[in-house]
C-alpha cells in the first residue's frame, strides 16, 4: 500500500481536532467533495435540542511553527467570493499542529475591496491574538450565529444597535479618546437610525474609524468599508466620520436587501450629494434606490444636485444610464432620459468635449438598455465624434456590435466585434462575434468562430453549443457554408398558401435555399416532420427556429418535446431545456407543462417535470450585463458593473 504523504496525515488529524474543539453536544459532519468546504456543523443546546443554527467551515493545518506561517492562510478570490456567496456562513479555521491551537475568522467578514481594485488572484487573512479558539469562542459563534440568522432574515429595525471603535491611535487628526468623544456625539443626532451601545457582543453591527478606513458591519454578514484615500469624499473630522458611517450603513442595508430602509437612511438625513460622490458605493446601491418606491424622490434629488452644480456626479450618471433595467416603469425611465440629457446639457454649455461624448455614451448605454437600438446608435455615433478614441476600445466596439446585431445589421455587427476582438476584447466576444457572423450568412465561418472558443472554456452556453451543432447540421443537409440572406422573399415563401394549404415541405426547403435562417420556414417545416412521426428532424427544425427566434417559447416547447420521442433526443435535452428556460424562463415551463398535461398521464408528467426541474435549477438567466464606464482624474477608464435589482 502506498505511504500516505504528512500533509494528509495533518489534515486528518486536524479534523479530529477541531471535533474535539467543538461542544459534545455540536454534530459535525465531513463534507469531503464540496468546493472550499470541509465541515458542516450543526449546533444543539445543552439539553439536545435543536437550534436550527448551522455553518460550515474550510480548515486550513500547517505544521510550521513560524508564527508568520501560523497565522496567515492565502485563499483564492474566486474561493472567497464563493464561501461568502453561500446561504450558510463560512468559519475559516486555521489550525496550527505545532502550537496544537485553532484560529477562526468568519469568512464574510473578510473585505476584498483593494484586491478587486487591483485584480489580484488570491488574499493574505491574518489572525491576531483575537482569532484564537478559547473555552469561550463555542458561545460566541451561537451569539454571532443568531445575529446572522436576525439580519439575514430582515426582522430587525431601526434604529441598529451600533458599537463603535477607533482602531488606531489617531484618528482624523485626534487623539484615540478626542475623537471617540466627538464621533459619538455627531452619531447621536441619528438616533432614529443608530443606537450606540457599548458592548459589541450585543449590537447588532459595529464600526471600526481609523486614519485609512472606516468599516461598518451588521452581524458579521454584510459590510461595507469606506476607504477614506481613494474615495472622493474623504472624512476631515468626527463629523464626516458620522456621514460616512451613514453611508456604510445604507449600503449594508441594500446587501441585506433592505432597499427601503436603506433609501430612508441616504434620503431623509441629506446624505444624496455625499453618497453620489462615492463611486465605491454606487454600482450597488444606485439601482437599488431607483427601483425602490422612492425611486422618483431619489431620481428628483439628483436632479436638483445636478441644476444646482454641485458636483459632477459622473459615476452616478453613467449608473443611472443603466439602471433603466431595474424596472419597467416608464415614468421612472422618463427621469434616468431626463437627468441623462439635464448632465449632457451642462457639459455642452461648458464647452466640454471630453464631457459630452460621456454624456452621448451614457445616453447611448440608456437606450441601448431599453431596447432601443435606433436611438442608442445614435448616440453612440455621437461618442465617437466627439472623442474618436472611443473607436479605439474594445469595450465601445463590443457595445456597437451588440447594438447593430439587435438592430439586424449583422453585417456591420461582425466589423464592430471583430475590431473588439483585435483590440484585444475579452474572449467572451468569440461567440457573439461567431453569432454575428451565422446571422450574416457566413455558417462555416461563424462554426469555425465557435470552435475556437470552445477550444479555450470548459463551461460553454447552451445556446453556443446548440448553435454550433446545429450549423453541422444545417450544412451537412444543404451544402450551403454562407448565404447572401433574402429574408423577406424566405418568410413569404415559407407561408405562402399552396393548393390550399401550407404543409408542403418542397415549399420550406425552397424558403430556406433562400434564407438558411427563416424561423418560419423551420417552424412549419417542424410541424410538418412531427405529422410523418419524424421526431429527430422535427426536434432539429424546431429548436432551429427557437434560436433564430429566440422568444418563440412554442416552438422550444415543441423542440423539448420532440428529444422525449427518440431515445438520441434525451442527451439533447439538457441543452434545448436549458436554452429554452434561459430566453423564457418560466413562460416556457408553464406551456410546457400544459402542453404535456394535456397529452399524458399524472404520473408520466410528474417524472418528466422532475427531470426539467433539475435542469433549470442549474440555469442561469442570460441577460445583457451592461458595464460602467467613467472617466478618471489621470484620464483613464474604470468599470463598474451595476447590480441588477429585479
Amino acid at each position: 500500500m502506498p505511504i500516505r504523504a504528512s500533509q494528509h496525515q495533518l489534515e486528518d488529524r486536524s479534523r479530529e481536532k477541531f471535533k474535539l474543539a467543538l461542544p459534545g453536544i455540536w454534530v459535525k459532519r465531513d463534507k469531503d467533495k464540496d468546493y472550499g468546504i470541509d465541515v458542516e456543523v450543526e449546533i444543539f443546546d445543552d439539553d439536545g435540542g435543536p437550534t436550527g443554527l448551522v455553518f460550515l467551515a474550510q480548515l486550513k493545518a500547517t505544521a510550521s511553527s513560524k508564527v508568520p506561517i501560523v497565522r496567515k492562510v492565502r485563499l483564492k478570490i474566486a474561493e472567497i467570493e464563493y464561501c461568502q456567496s453561500l446561504d450558510l456562513p463560512v468559519l475559516l479555521a486555521r489550525y496550527s499542529d505545532h502550537e496544537d491551537r485553532w484560529y477562526v475568522k468568519w469568512l464574510h467578514e473578510v473585505d476584498l475591496y483593494n484586491e478587486k481594485r487591483e485584480n489580484a488572484k488570491s488574499k493574505a487573512i491574518a489572525f491576531d491574538d483575537s482569532t484564537i479558539w478559547t473555552e469561550e469562542t463555542a458561545a460566541r459563534l451561537v451569539r454571532e450565529l443568531k445575529k446572522i440568522r436576525l439580519a439575514r432574515s430582515g426582522a430587525f429595525t431601526l434604529p441598529i444597535s451600533l458599537h463603535i471603535d477607533a482602531i488606531d491611535d489617531v484618528v482624523c487628526g485626534m487623539q484615540r479618546a478626542v475623537f471617540m468623544a466627538n464621533f459619538r456625539k455627531h452619531l447621536s443626532q441619528f438616533s432614529a437610525l443608530v443606537a450606540i451601545d457599548a458592548d459589541k457582543e450585543a449590537a447588532l453591527a459595529w464600526v471600526q474609524a481609523g486614519t485609512e478606513n472606516l468599516s461598518l458591519c451588521i452581524a458579521g454578514v454584510a459590510s461595507c468599508t469606506f476607504h477614506r484615500a481613494i474615495a472622493k469624499s474623504q472624512g476631515r473630522g468626527a463629523e464626516d466620520a458620522a456621514a460616512d458611517t451613514l453611508l456604510c450603513l445604507g449600503q449594508t442595508l441594500v446587501s441585506l436587501g433592505q432597499v427601503e430602509m436603506a433609501a430612508l437612511v441616504f434620503l431623509d438625513n441629506g446624505l444624496v450629494a455625499r453618497f453620489l460622490r462615492c463611486e465605491q458605493l454606487l454600482a450597488n446601491s444606485v439601482p437599488a434606490l431607483v427601483a425602490s418606491s422612492r425611486g422618483g424622490e431619489f431620481l428628483g434629488v439628483v436632479g436638483d444636485l445636478i441644476e444646482a452644480g454641485e458636483g459632477e456626479f459622473v459615476e452616478a450618471i453613467a449608473i443611472l444610464a443603466a439602471a433603466a433595467t431595474v424596472r419597467a416603469d416608464p415614468n421612472r425611465l422618463t427621469a434616468i432620459q431626463g437627468l441623462l440629457i439635464k448632465s449632457l446639457n451642462k457639459c455642452k454649455l461648458a464647452g466640454d468635449s471630453v464631457g459630452m461624448a460621456i454624456g452621448y455614451y451614457n445616453l447611448g448605454n440608456h437606450f441601448r438598455s431599453r431596447g432601443m437600438a435606433r436611438e442608442a446608435l445614435r448616440n453612440y455615433a455621437r461618442a465617437k465624434r466627439f472623442d474618436t478614441r472611443y473607436g479605439d476600445r474594445p469595450y465601445f466596439c463590443s457595445e456597437l456590435g451588440g447594438v447593430l446585431f439587435e438592430s439586424g445589421r449583422y453585417a456591420c455587427a461582425v466589423k464592430a466585434y471583430r475590431r473588439a476582438l483585435d483590440l484585444g476584447g475579452d474572449v467572451e466576444l468569440r461567440p457573439l462575434y461567431a453569432d454575428a457572423l451565422m446571422s450574416s450568412g457566413q455558417y462555416r465561418a461563424a462554426r469555425e468562430s465557435f470552435g475556437r472558443y470552445f477550444e479555450t472554456r470548459g463551461t460553454v452556453r447552451a445556446e453556443w453549443r446548440l448553435k454550433a451543432a446545429c450549423l453541422d447540421e444545417l450544412m451537412n443537409s444543404t451544402g450551403i457554408e454562407s448565404q447572401k440572406r433574402r429574408s423577406d422573399a424566405a418568410t413569404v415563401l415559407a407561408g405562402a398558401v399552396v393548393g390550399g394549404r401550407i404543409d408542403s415541405a418542397h415549399q420550406f426547403h425552397g424558403a430556406l435555399d433562400l434564407d438558411c435562417l427563416c424561423g418560419l420556414a423551420w417552424f412549419n417545416l417542424g410541424v410538418e416532420y412531427s405529422r410523418l412521426e419524424l421526431h429527430e428532424n422535427a426536434q432539429f427544425a424546431f429548436v432551429m427556429c427557437g434560436l433564430i427566434q429566440r422568444g418563440d417559447v412554442e416552438a422550444w416547447v415543441n423542440g423539448t418535446i420532440c428529444c422525449l420521442n427518440y431515445q438520441e433526443g434525451m442527451s439533447v435535452l439538457p441543452l434545448v431545456v436549458e436554452a429554452a428556460y434561459s430566453y423564457n424562463g418560466d413562460e416556457y415551463a408553464v406551456k410546457l407543462y400544459s402542453t404535456l398535461t394535456a397529452t399524458l398521464s399524472g404520473n408520466s408528467v410528474d417524472a418528466i417535470a422532475s427531470v426539467i426541474e433539475e435542469i433549470i435549477a442549474r440555469t442561469k438567466r442570460y441577460r445583457d450585463g451592461l458595464k460602467v464606464r467613467f472617466l478618471n482624474e489621470d484620464g483613464s477608464f474604470q468599470e463598474l458593473t451595476p447590480r441588477i435589482v429585479d
